[in-house]
């Protein structure tokens, strides 16, 4: 191998070591993860306020009982939206890189005619 060419090699490995805890940069929120159970009454929704830090991925997810679809709708402080899903099912996960570190309204919505308990997480 050339000289050039191992150099080439060294820059190309110290580029990916730097970029990877950049790359990896997760945004717990304010005070770490956070976690529990909830009920989303039929046809209706249950609201999580969440601070999360800027410049970092934001994760949010949901696991309901089976019973009903959920979905989850993001809307930051100037109520804009940010991220949702859609489609059947309710287990979901919306994840995203806020701006800066402010508090954003997570909506978790059941579309059916019945309660659905899910647990969720915040990370």
């Amino acid at each position: 191998m050339s000289a050039m060419m191992k150099g080439l090699t060294c820059c190309a490995l110290l580029a990916a070591a730097t970029l990877i805890p950049v790359a990896a940069a997760k945004a717990d929120p304010r005070g770490g993860p956070l976690s529990g159970v909830q009920r989303a009454p039929a046809n209706g929704s249950i609201v999580h306020t969440i601070v999360y830090n800027g410049g970092e991925r934001a994760d949010f997810a949901v696991t309901g009982d089976g019973d009903t679809t959920l979905n989850i709708v993001v809307r930051d402080g100037a109520a804009n939206l940010v991220v949702r899903t859609t489609g059947r099912g309710d287990r979901a996960h919306v994840s995203w890189y806020p701006r800066e570190t402010a508090t954003y309204r997570i909506y978790v919505v059941n579309e059916g005619g019945v309660y659905n308990e899910y647990s969720w997480r915040a990370y």
